[in-house]
């Protein structure tokens, strides 16, 4: 590879370089170790990383029980404290006069609902921080234009859903931002890719819709070489299943509106990685007009709480619809990752913790 891609990342407002390199700064990069170190052995949340305002929290945590309680303040579980979390629909809070000190505005997403939800996100994602967004393109646009400028280059899977696709080549291409489409597959299209001004690398996986599941491990590595933030659309497995910042990916997207509130009646978006990157995407948040309402996210804390019972029943549901499709002539191939049929089985047993609920049929005769 070009020597030139193993300098160090240029040093700008919100990126560092990697852990361990000399010039450091605010950073998007997370030590794959950091994120480790915050699961016990036995499985336990060692540790969770409030947003500001809020001291590093000590819980003690069985990962199914993170949807639940996880990224809960001190006092929030006293005798006394109300079980659900009130509804803060208020626009405006009472401020100390002369000072701009702890400002709460929903347009900046510290609401108390959205910090709420962003505190268990972090916790559910092994990440230093969360933030909420009103839609998952939303969640995807600010995520990306947190850190790229005109003039940048994106690296992007094919393989994504359609919307994103249509950012990626219509919107961000308006903006000066150069953005390149490769086979996923394919590790050597992937470092081919990366030039000199490549700032990120952007995939989805499970793929929707086909459920191909993509192996981080060599695309990290390059990234890792090069200096470059990988960022992972995770969505269509949710965060019991996957949970792409412990497999060395940078930044980690969902959207809430699918899997982690699950009643279809809440959209949103959630980013998540170090503190100071999402400071960066909670600025592009409010200048672009992407805070999600209260009501929202009151609505999504509510959804998050049945998250692991839910997706544990998706997960055992849709492997026996998948292996009862395949069973018939009519049915010209089922995608489902939890099949030894896939191609991308072998991946999916090792890289996820569940195949999920989404699945994709061939039906013969066109």
């Amino acid at each position: 590879m070009d020597e030139q891609l193993h300098r160090p990342l240029r040093v700008a407002q919100f990126i560092a370089t990697r852990p361990g390199d000399a010039a450091r700064g605010p950073a998007v990069f997370m030590n794959p170790d950091d994120a480790r170190k915050r699961l016990l052995s036995d499985g336990e949340l060692a540790w969770v990383y409030g947003p500001r305002r809020h001291e590093l929290a000590t819980v003690h945590l069985d990962p199914a029980m993170l949807p639940l309680h996880g990224g809960v303040e001190a006092g929030e579980r006293d005798v006394d404290t109300p079980v659900v979390r009130a509804l803060y629909q208020s626009v405006n809070y009472i401020q100390e006069v002369g000072s701009a000190d702890g400002l709460r505005y929903p347009r900046y997403g510290n609401a108390p609902n959205a910090e709420a939800v962003q505190r268990r996100m972090a916790a559910l994602e092994g990440a230093e921080a969360s933030v909420l967004l009103a839609s998952g393109m939303g969640a995807t646009a600010c995520a990306l234009l947190a850190l790229l400028r005109p003039g940048d280059h994106i690296v992007a899977s094919s393989w994504i859903y359609g919307g994103t696709r249509a950012l990626l080549e219509t919107e961000f291409a308006s903006l000066g931002i150069e953005v390149s489409l490769v086979d996923p597959l394919e590790v050597r299209v992937w470092r081919r890719a990366i030039r000199r001004n490549t700032r990120v690398v952007f995939l989805e996986t499970p793929v929707n819709p086909t459920c191909r599941v993509l192996d981080l491990k060599p695309v990290s590595y390059i990234c890792k070489q090069s200096g470059i933030a990988l960022v992972v659309d995770a969505t269509f497995a949710s965060p019991i299943n996957f949970r792409p910042i412990e497999q060395d990916a940078d930044v980690s997207i969902h959207s809430a509106t699918k899997y982690l509130n699950g009643h279809h009646d809440v959209l949103g978006g959630v980013v998540s990685g170090t503190a100071q990157y999402i400071e960066e995407v909670r600025r592009k948040m409010m200048m672009w007009g992407q805070a999600p309402d209260p009501f929202a996210a009151w609505l999504l804390e509510r959804g998050l709480k049945t998250l692991d019972v839910r997706v544990q029943r998706h997960n055992a549901n849709a492997m026996r619809v998948a292996q009862w499709a395949e069973g018939f002539k009519e049915i010209r191939r089922v995608h489902y990752p939890g099949l030894p049929s896939h191609p991308d089985h072998a991946i999916a047993k090792r890289t996820l913790d569940g195949f999920g609920g989404m699945m994709a049929i061939e039906v013969g005769g066109g």
